[in-house]
């Protein structure tokens, strides 16, 4: 067997993380979300008025849409559309703080009062 090397290099036997699978898995881990995003639990109860009211909001469309809305089910996270920086509150005084999660970038989790950043 001449020329096959019959032992691994140690380059070869590097092994590289892929992201949000063999590397550190958080809580928000989601390899193709879109940043900035907010996103709420498909599960939350919430009058139906409000859904509706958040959906139109999601269908709208301006020049100034710059914040993804995603709708967590469990693991797995959908994204529904975008919002414009100035529908951000709106949404926030619909559904309300406790009930959103978002993120500015893939390491800066906002919560609460943070969430007003994205308005």
């Amino acid at each position: 067997m001449s020329g096959y090397n019959t032992y691994l290099d140690e380059e070869e036997s590097e092994v590289q993380d892929i992201k949000g699978v063999t590397d550190e898995v958080t809580k928000m881990c989601y390899t193709n979300a879109k940043y900035p995003f907010i996103c709420i639990d498909h599960d939350l109860e919430m009058p139906k008025h409000k859904w509706v009211a958040v959906s139109k909001m999601v269908k709208q469309t301006t020049s100034d849409k710059g914040i993804f809305f995603y709708i967590k089910n469990g693991n797995d996270l959908y994204e529904a559309g975008s919002l414009a920086k100035s529908q951000v509150k709106a949404i926030i005084d619909l559904v309300g703080l406790d009930n959103i999660i978002g993120y500015y970038s893939e390491d800066k989790e906002l919560k609460g009062d943070r969430l007003y950043v994205l308005a």
